[in-house]
């Protein structure tokens, strides 16, 4: 889920032509509707992330001030994973960077290997890259992919499966004429019976 621009409506009083209003300090573009309303264009920048965002209006001399905070609550979404790649590795394989799709990502997200953090690069708001280390694919089975979200708002993502197959080899005896031996390699997945 991308973060958009909008206009922030501030109902209130003693508003005049020239008011300002200001987020965590900083001025933003502010049209006067009347003595008791007012509209700011709030940027994406300002909601890119979870946080409390403070609101005040400046009115300017003589007289004027600035009026008391309120708090303006920017909530993480709930991410979403909808693919990653690759999603087989192979056994005692080397480290390699798994790249994590999906939607809702914010900087500071983390994926998550059967649910332990991994250090996490954010691309975009649709895209994250974890490198999965050499014990993370110790042994044949699968791993639990996961992306969180921290607080405000925020959460863990829904689960995919990354796949850790094995390499299963078959060794041919030599023949009676003394050939080399053939050895076949091939990946092939794990399966257990309960």
């Amino acid at each position: 889920m991308p973060f958009y621009a909008f206009t922030l409506t501030l109902t209130g009083s003693g508003f005049i032509s020239g008011s300002v209003v200001h987020v965590n300090g900083a001025s933003r573009t502010t049209t006067f509707v009347s003595s008791s309303q007012l509209t700011a264009q709030i940027p994406a920048s300002d909601v890119a992330t979870g946080t409390n965002l403070s609101i005040t209006v400046f009115n300017s001399a003589p007289g004027g001030g600035t009026s008391g905070a309120r708090t303006l609550a920017v909530l993480n979404p709930v991410p979403s994973i909808s693919s990653i790649s690759p999603s087989i590795a192979l056994a005692l394989g080397s480290s390699f960077t798994l790249t994590v799709n999906g939607s809702g990502f914010v900087s500071g997200a983390v994926v998550q290997v059967n649910g332990s953090a991994r250090p996490t690069t954010f691309v975009n708001a649709t895209r994250l890259t974890v490198q999965i280390s050499n014990n993370d694919i110790l042994s044949v089975g699968t791993r639990t992919i996961t992306v969180f979200n921290a607080a405000p708002g925020g959460g863990t993502s829904n689960s995919v499966t990354l796949t850790v197959i094995g390499l299963l080899g078959q060794v041919t005896a030599p023949n009676i004429l003394g050939l080399p031996t053939a050895l076949d390699i091939k990946p092939e997945p794990f399966f257990s019976v309960a």
